[in-house]
C-alpha cells in the first residue's frame, strides 16, 4: 500500500500551499453554536496570477508544522484558523479524541498523491486553535503561556468538536492547571465559563475565590451564562457561611462560679463586650472574613480582665470559633 503521508515540509512555499491543497470549510452552523467566525479559505484558481498576489500571508505553527511527527506518522491534515495560521494534524488523532467526528467533518478520503493535502479551515483563531490541539494532543502548556481568554475560548470549541471535557479539563491535564493559576485574578470569569460548560472541579475551585465577591454585582447576562443551578450555589454558599458565623459568635465565653474578685456582675460585662463584638460580625461580616481579624477583635476583650478564670475561659471560646471558622465550608 502507498504511503498517503506527505514528506516532511511539502509546504515550504506560501504560494504553493494554496495551490496544492484541497480546501474544506466546517459546516457554518458550528460557527453559531460556538460563537465563533469562519472564514473560507479557497485555492487561488490556477492561472489568476493577481489572486495569488494579493492572498493573505500564512504562517505555520511552530508545534504543529509538516515535520510534526507522533506515532500516527507525518501529518496528513492541514487546519487552517481565521487568522490564516496553518497546523499541520493527523487526521486519525483527530477522529479518535473526538465523539461527533470533529463536528461531522471527518473522516476525509486522502488521496494517494503525497503533494496533495487536504485543507480544513477551522472558524477560531490561532490562539483558540492552538490550545485546542495541545489538548487533543496531550501536549503541556510549558511554553505555550496562554491567555486566560484564549483558554476560555478553547473550552466551547473542544465541545462543539466533541472532545471530552470529562477526560481534558481536569486537575490532570495541562488546561486546567494553567486557568487554575488566573483563579486568584478572574475567579468569576474562570467560574462563569466553568458553570457554562457543566465543569464541576472547574467550578468548584473558582468558587473558592469567590467568597469576597459581591453578589449583587452579578448582572443579568453573567447569570444567564452561568445557569440557575451554578448561580444557586454560589448564593447558597455565601448564605451557608454568613450563618455559620452567626452561630459561631451566638455562644459567649462560659461564666463561671461567682469568687469573692469576680462577682456574676464582672462575668456579666464580658459577655456584655463578646456580644458586641459579635453583632458586628453578625451584621457586617462577609463570607470572606479572615480568621485573623476574628481572633484579634475577640482577643482583645481580655483588655482590663483581671480573673484568670474569664480569662482561660475567653481564650478557649475565641480558640473555638477560629477553629470552626476555619474549617468552615469555602466552595460549592
Amino acid at each position: 500500500m502507498e504511503n498517503f503521508f506527505p514528506p516532511p515540509n511539502p509546504l515550504s512555499d506560501d504560494n504553493s500551499l494554496l495551490e496544492m491543497t484541497t480546501d474544506i470549510n466546517i459546516n457554518e452552523e458550528l460557527n453559531q453554536d460556538t460563537g465563533l467566525t469562519g472564514e473560507a479559505a479557497s485555492p487561488a484558481p490556477s492561472g489568476t496570477t493577481d489572486e495569488s498576489e494579493n492572498a493573505e500571508p500564512i504562517a505555520s505553527s511552530t508545534v504543529f508544522h509538516s515535520s510534526f511527527n507522533v506515532e500516527e506518522g507525518y501529518p496528513d491534515i492541514l487546519l487552517v484558523s481565521v487568522d490564516h495560521v496553518v497546523f499541520h494534524v493527523h487526521q486519525h488523532r483527530l477522529l479518535q479524541s473526538s465523539q461527533n467526528n470533529f463536528a461531522g467533518t471527518f473522516p476525509l478520503i486522502l488521496l494517494p498523491i503525497p503533494s496533495i493535502t487536504p485543507l480544513v479551515t477551522f472558524p477560531a483563531h490561532s490562539d483558540v486553535l492552538n490550545i485546542t490541539l495541545h489538548v487533543i494532543y496531550n501536549i503541556p502548556f510549558r511554553l505555550l503561556q496562554p491567555t486566560l481568554e484564549a483558554m476560555l475560548a478553547s473550552i466551547p470549541v473542544l465541545k462543539a468538536f466533541g472532545i471530552p471535557l470529562s477526560e481534558h479539563v481536569i486537575p490532570s491535564k495541562p488546561l486546567f492547571q494553567s486557568i487554575l493559576s488566573f483563579m486568584p485574578l478572574r475567579p468569576m470569569d474562570v467560574f462563569i465559563s466553568a458553570a457554562e460548560s457543566n465543569i464541576e472541579e472547574l467550578a468548584v475551585s473558582s468558587s473558592s475565590y469567590l467568597l469576597s465577591f459581591d453578589l449583587a454585582a452579578i448582572s443579568d447576562p453573567m447569570a444567564e451564562r452561568m445557569g440557575p443551578i451554578y448561580l444557586k450555589r454560589l448564593f447558597l454558599l455565601h448564605s451557608y457561611r454568613l450563618n455559620v458565623l452567626k452561630t459561631l459568635c451566638f455562644e459567649p465565653p462560659k461564666q463561671h462560679t461567682p469568687t469573692l474578685t469576680c462577682c456574676f456582675e464582672d462575668q456579666q460585662a464580658l459577655t456584655r463586650a463578646w456580644n458586641l463584638a459579635c453583632s458586628a460580625f453578625a451584621w457586617e461580616g462577609t463570607p470572606d472574613l479572615p480568621v485573623g481579624i476574628i481572633r484579634t477583635t475577640l482577643y482583645s476583650l481580655a483588655t482590663g480582665v483581671a480573673c484568670p478564670e474569664c480569662k482561660a475561659s475567653l481564650d478557649g471560646r475565641v480558640k473555638e470559633v477560629v477553629r470552626d471558622w476555619s474549617m468552615t465550608k469555602r466552595t460549592i
